[in-house]
């Protein structure tokens, strides 16, 4: 029987239809709340702190150091790598204790490994001010 049938015979239990709907209503609102709890989810995964491991630097060796090999290599990464994010300071303009911490901090902003880094030090440490 349908709704206008038992309507016409007085039967006014509308619970199924009342069933039927609110069962929908709340289905619409469960996937809307999973949804929704699924993309808050997403944005704090993706928000999350993202660890980079630091390149270490290997302690220099005087061999490396004096090395002319080295300090024309560590030439040619300064200009290369250094300059082409900002202008390059005179290596005179820093002590050699001063360039241990500038050459640190910048060489992973460069892309340097631990072997160009060094070269970079025995180059900035070489004509650096005395």
């Amino acid at each position: 029987m349908d709704i206008w049938n038992n309507y016409k015979l007085g039967i006014t239990d509308f619970s199924v239809v009342k069933i039927s709907i609110f069962e929908k209503v709340k289905s619409k609102i469960m996937k809307k709340y999973l949804y929704s709890l699924a993309l808050v989810g997403a944005i704090v995964y993706s928000c999350k702190t993202q660890s980079t491991p630091s390149t270490p630097v290997l302690p220099q060796t005087p061999a490396v150091a004096s090395s002319t090999e080295a300090v024309k290599k560590g030439e040619d990464l300064y200009n290369l790598k250094c300059g082409r994010c900002h202008g390059l300071p005179a290596t005179s303009e820093f002590t050699v204790a001063e360039w241990k911490p500038i050459v640190d901090r910048m060489a992973p902003k460069a892309k340097l490994n631990a072997e160009e880094t060094n070269w970079v030090l025995a180059y900035v440490n070489a004509n650096a001010k005395k």
